[in-house]
């Protein structure tokens, strides 16, 4: 007992006075110990793993029962614990000072403008029941008449390029509603960014429920060299068709894959590199309906098989709608309503995991989404007190979201978030600084400065704004959301590298 004590007094005084940030976790067969400030993942023995776990809470009381407990591993465990710390530099952090956030804002959206966002309308015409724009969600702006008028489009337009004197590519993207509506001001606003500057590489591209397109509109996009298409398709018909239903009621399936083979035939061998598919995974979940959506695009015998194919959740706020929707539409009597709409789903996610190993490309980016962010972390023999900015972008530089009225949001995510500015004015620097700057920082650091995962987390505006700014309450939600998930995330990517060590080579290259 003598040596632990003595152990265990050395062990203390190599602690930071506050609890250090870190976490275990463990996979089928290895214990292991993260320690956030410096990135480092160790493999831990059996006793190390129950100490670092009461170390890690601030527990003295539960290593004196260790103690106890396990009497002759104890002082070796506690070696082994002080002399990685010495070798390793970890457990040396108990709070983050602040977040890493780039110097000179003001130039950066002056000169480094890299993606504009076009809202050309805000019509559509379908309904989904998932779509945060209709009259039963109020945490976004509804359906309307609106188009944004010629002149509008194309001071944007000029805008983007005024303010990217320093980029040699820019990207321009068309918004909605469904931007197929305005199809004639998107060839415009096209033509017009050509004529501005020949010399610059401009890549265009506008997300579509396909239900618009003709066969002109499918051959004038494909003489397009620099366009991406991002295909709203939830999967077979009877998948598709329970939310993705015109403003009769009348599901969209017919048309929409039919717009769909329109276009991946006018592009040819290009479509795998074009044509991408988003599938809206929406209520009843189940890994059988993930497989049915996955065969059916496996089947579709006109339909390159290496076309990405991704899937995601409903925004959070339509969620609690679905219920409402489906017992108002009235489906399948023989499907299943009967689940939990406030509970968080996890099966997409889990689905990726355990099939990440499987060849194909569907659902590919996402799974490879899931472990990029612990593949790429900053990996350091010294302890960084700064974290990234969560994974928010710098607001007006690497996108800005222009509103059919020219009003500036920081993207088309952000549902009704303070605007940043306007095209006759551009962004109100002090204001945009210190909503989506300053005030963010300083609210999150209340926690983040304590967060395990604050090295890698995602949360970004989209996960916690609303129209009076930054709601703390709704970015605690995401952030519970993110550690519960990544704790599944780090297991798995765990196990994987324990079969083979090489398994992520590749997200060296598949995402920027």
């Amino acid at each position: 007992m003598d040596t632990f004590v003595e152990k265990y007094k050395e062990l203390k005084s190599l602690l930071p006075n506050e609890k250090p940030i870190g976490i275990v976790f463990k996979t089928k067969v290895k214990k292991y110990y993260y320690d956030t400030a410096t990135g480092k993942a160790l493999v831990c023995g059996d006793i190390e793993f129950l100490l670092l776990d009461r170390i890690l809470s601030d527990d003295e009381g539960g290593i004196f029962l260790l103690a106890k407990d396990y009497p002759d591993e104890i002082s070796n465990a506690l070696e082994n614990i002080i002399s990685t710390i010495k070798s390793e530099n970890i457990l040396k952090v108990s709070k983050f000072s602040s977040m890493n956030i780039p110097l000179g804002y003001e130039k950066l959206i002056e000169n480094n403008l890299e993606h504009i966002i076009l809202e050309i309308t805000e019509k559509c015409n379908l309904r989904c029941g998932y779509c945060t724009y209709n009259e039963d969600c109020d945490t976004d702006r509804g359906f309307s008449e609106r188009d944004m008028p010629d002149e509008i489009a194309f001071k944007a337009i000029d805008y983007i390029f005024n303010n990217s004197v320093d980029n040699s590519k820019i990207s321009i993207s068309f918004y909605g509603g469904e931007p197929l509506l305005k199809y004639k001001l998107m060839k415009e606003c096209i033509e017009y960014a050509k004529s501005i500057n020949s010399k610059i590489d401009i890549h265009y591209s506008f997300t579509t429920n396909c239900t618009l397109v003709t066969q002109e509109i499918a051959n004038d996009l494909s003489k397009l060299a620099n366009i991406s298409i991002l295909c709203s398709i939830d999967g077979p018909k009877e998948i598709h068709d329970l939310y993705r239903k015109d403003s009769r009621g009348i599901g969209s399936f017919d048309n929409a894959i039919k717009g769909l083979r329109l276009l991946v035939e006018a592009f040819g061998e290009r479509a795998k590199e074009v044509i991408a598919i988003n599938a809206v995974y929406a209520p009843p979940f189940s890994f059988d309906k993930i497989e049915n959506i996955k065969k059916f695009f496996e089947e579709l015998t006109w339909f390159p098989n290496e076309i990405m194919i991704s899937a995601s959740y409903p925004r959070n706020e339509s969620v609690p709608l679905l219920k409402n929707y489906l017992n108002k539409t009235k489906p399948d009597e023989n499907l299943c309503l009967d689940f939990d709409y406030e509970k968080w789903d996890m099966s997409l996610y889990e689905w990726c995991l355990q099939n990440y190993d499987s060849k194909g490309i569907f659902l590919t980016q996402m799974s490879n989404q899931l472990f990029t962010r612990l593949y790429r972390r900053n990996i350091s023999d010294q302890e960084l007190d700064k974290i990234p900015f969560n994974g928010c972008c710098i607001p007006g530089q690497r996108r800005l979201y222009v509103m059919t009225n020219g009003d500036f949001k920081v993207c088309e995510r952000v549902g009704e978030a303070p605007v940043m500015g306007n095209l006759d004015v551009g962004i109100n620097k002090k204001s945009t600084k210190n909503i989506y700057i300053k005030n963010y920082e300083r609210e999150s650091m209340k926690k983040c400065a304590y967060c395990w995962l604050a090295k890698i987390c995602d949360i970004c505006f989209a996960s916690c704004y609303d129209s009076n700014g930054l709601n703390i309450e709704k970015k605690e939600m995401s952030c519970l959301e993110r550690k519960t998930s990544y704790i599944d995330i780090w297991t798995s990517y765990f196990e994987k590298l324990e079969v083979n060590p090489y398994c992520f080579d590749e997200l060296n290259y598949e995402l920027s």
